[in-house]
Order: structure tokens, then sequence, then C-alpha cells
């Protein structure tokens, strides 16, 4: 992950409007809360996303509730994000087995599950909340996941920025 400039990180999901944004939010707001968000960039993608479709309002408020917004919009994961990100983090083995099928040998990005950051004995995936009936909390279920790999992954990209 070592490299000149910022670390690149892409978080991934399906459809790219519950998880990986939630991530990505998550990340953006826990870098600059660290001082580092000049020292890493990061995106997010869906492996059947449709580009340009909102984030899922359920999880945008999640996210406000939180205090992390976010204003993107969905686009779908390419093979040249093998190239242009460091590390690409999925959200489920679904979705890790996508984005493997589409990297060739000579690609770059450290390829993993989110969760692979979390503490030891934590799911290993992030459940998909997209279609959760009103009223359950499944989409404040994803965000405490993800945040298990978010602190996880924010300990590893400080100790590869200081070295």
């Amino acid at each position: 992950m070592s490299r000149a400039g910022p670390i690149r990180v892409l978080m991934v999901c399906a459809g790219n409007t519950c998880r990986s944004p939630m991530a990505e939010a998550l990340l953006r707001g826990r870098l600059v809360e660290a001082g580092l968000d000049g020292r890493v960039t990061v995106d997010s993608a869906g492996v059947a996303a449709r580009d340009g479709d909102p984030p899922n309002p359920r999880a945008l408020a999640v996210l406000a509730a939180a205090g992390f917004p976010h204003d993107g919009r969905a686009r779908r994961f390419s093979p040249d994000d093998h190239r242009r990100f460091d590390l690409v983090l999925a959200m489920d083995g679904d979705t890790l087995d996508a984005i493997r099928q589409q990297s060739s040998a000579d690609d770059q990005a450290d390829v993993r599950l989110l969760l692979s950051y979390a503490p030891e004995g934590a799911p290993v995936e992030v459940p998909d909340p997209f279609g959760a009936p009103l009223g359950s909390d499944a989409y404040e279920r994803a965000f405490a996941l993800i945040a298990l790999g978010i602190d996880g992954l924010l300990a590893t990209l400080r100790k590869e920025i200081e070295r």
C-alpha cells in the first residue's frame, strides 16, 4: 500500500447506494478528525451500480444522525479501479468475488473485505440493508459494522502514513 502521494481507498458494495457510501462518508469524516484527510483519498463504487443513482435515503439518514453527511452519486466499479486505487474494500463476499473477477495480473490494488480490519470475532461481512422493512434497524446495524472496520482501517492507515 505504500506509495508517494495520498493512499487511495475505494469502498465497494453492490449498488453503491447504501453500504459503500456510508463507509466512504465515515472514513472521510474520521480522516478529517485524525488530521489525515490530505494523506488519504476515499471514493466508493458498486459492482452493479447504475451511474448517477442517489444514495438511499435511509443510509443518508443514518449518516446524518452520526454527523457524517454524504452528497455523492453512485458509480459502477470499473476494472481500471484496480490500478487507480491502492486499497479496494468490499462489503461482502459476493462483491469481493465480483471485484476479483475483474482483475488482471498487473493490478496494484490490495483487494479485501472491509471487515478484515475489524477486531477478531467480528462478523466477516456487512449485510446489505437495502430492502429491509421500514422500522427495522438494518441500516444502523450495517453502519455499526462499517464503523468497526473503519476503526481498524484507520489504525492501519495511520501506521502506513507514519512509515
